[in-house]
């Protein structure tokens, strides 16, 4: 009898497992004949973005399906190009030394003293900008040279332009010789911030892989490029992607003064930081020398703020995106175009740049954008939330105006069809930067 119950049992569970089995294996077939359709479809977008689109259309965001399933399908090597940072907790680090601080203008918005067109190199004033590679860089530029053309003619009449500075640094400690030695009670210093990653894919696909078709080229040969590039140590202040003895290209870009010995970074223990005090005392420092900072992530958050802590108003801080994917630009000192090539980042490539290692060699440049991260909350916070999010909200308003009515307007220095354009160097206020303004001052208010 006992053996008998026991026969039964058996023949039930196997039948049970038979059951289970079949089920995961029709799933996981099924999800690969879906997979495969998708990704045929869309044979020209790059293979992290056919299988996201895959996975996205075959799993409900309402389904566990998929999570409920024990054991569950393994995980397709391009399962994820979403970058993860979390190895060295730069939140609690920017607390815990106290990195933030509430923005302010050292003018303030009723004064705008700063705008003047008499330059003393001893002691400078205006709005400068620390004009940081593939950080938004060009619009920014614009956007600045619209501030002090639009506010100086508000005072001096049309014509005038404000003492400004939009230009790149070529070297190390450049900053400091340029900016140092500026009046802080007439000036307004700045410079704009971006994910590591995401600025070194941006250099290395506009410097180095221009000419890349990826349907042309297999994903694993411009992977290794790209690898090669992120772990190139070769220290280049304006087309580099590291600096290891700063802990960061963007902090060794905006630091006034440091000496070229000094470094936090040890090549024989890649995921620890050699000297994390220096690096805290390096952020800190920049920090207090800086007025401002915007993160091109919270883009149009920064530049609101900028216009409420400079009392501008919102059409001065008006734009069109001076580069975008499949753009052409042009290239300096030649009338000659060239394409520019979307970037993108592939299942391989987001691994590495989510790895305690990339994190550990750009451990200045996040622990700086987290401090900056959190100022700007701060900064919102002590402007009042209602008042920034009606100025925003309006900035927004006028932003789409913008857009529909002058994106097809504005001439930029080079068609659509990658011909140099003689008639932007009266559309745009310098290169590709602010492109668009004659349409812009041309709105009529609603």
């Amino acid at each position: 009898m006992a053996k008998s119950i026991i026969l039964i049992a058996f023949l039930a569970a196997a039948n049970l497992f038979g059951q289970y089995y079949l089920t995961q294996y029709s799933l996981h077939e099924t999800t690969k004949i879906f997979i495969s359709k998708t990704i045929s479809k869309n044979e020209n977008r790059p293979p992290s973005q056919n299988y996201s689109l895959a996975v996205k259309s075959f799993v409900s965001p309402k389904s566990s399906l998929l999570e409920s399933l024990s054991p569950p399908l393994s995980p397709s090597p391009l399962a994820s190009t979403k970058l993860q940072y979390d190895h060295h907790n730069f939140k609690e680090l920017v607390q815990k030394f106290e990195l933030a601080k509430v923005f302010q203008s050292p003018i303030s918005p009723s004064d705008q003293s700063w705008c003047n067109q008499k330059y003393k190199s001893s002691r400078p004033t205006g709005l400068f900008y620390n004009k940081m590679p593939k950080a938004a860089s060009s619009t920014m530029a614009g956007i600045t040279l619209r501030i002090a053309h639009r506010v100086s003619s508000r005072i001096s009449g049309a014509g005038s332009v404000c003492n400004v500075r939009h230009a790149h640094i070529s070297q190390l400690n450049h900053a400091g010789k340029i900016f140092s030695k500026r009046d802080r009670r007439t000036s307004f210093l700045f410079s704009t911030l971006r994910n590591p990653g995401k600025r070194a894919i941006s250099r290395i696909f506009f410097s180095k892989l221009k000419h890349t078709i990826l349907n042309e080229t297999k994903i694993e040969v411009v992977e290794k490029k790209i690898l090669k590039r992120l772990n190139n140590a070769e220290i280049n202040h304006q087309a580099g992607t590291l600096d290891l003895k700063r802990g960061g290209f963007q902090v060794a870009y905006t630091i006034m003064n440091v000496t070229d010995e000094v470094s936090v970074y040890d090549p024989g223990h890649p995921t620890e930081i050699l000297n994390p005090d220096l690096v805290v005392s390096l952020v800190k420092r920049i920090m207090e020398d800086y007025d401002f900072m915007v993160i091109v992530e919270r883009f149009d958050e920064c530049i609101v703020l900028m216009q409420l802590l400079l009392g501008l108003e919102t059409s001065d801080i008006m734009y069109l995106s001076a580069k975008k994917a499949d753009m052409y630009h042009l290239i300096d000192g030649k009338k000659k175009c060239i394409k520019i090539t979307k970037s993108f980042i592939s299942p391989t490539i987001a691994n590495f740049l989510s790895s305690k290692e990339w994190q550990t060699k750009n451990y200045g440049d996040f622990l700086l954008i987290e401090a900056v991260s959190q100022s700007i909350d701060l900064t919102i916070e002590n402007i009042g939330r209602k008042r920034f999010d009606k100025a925003y909200d309006i900035f927004q308003d006028l932003k789409k105006r913008t857009v529909k009515e002058c994106e097809d307007k504005a001439i930029f220095p080079c068609s659509a069809i990658g011909q140099f354009q003689e008639e932007s160097t009266s559309n745009c206020y310098h290169k590709d930067g602010g492109c668009g303004f004659p349409c812009f001052d041309a709105m009529k208010p609603e």
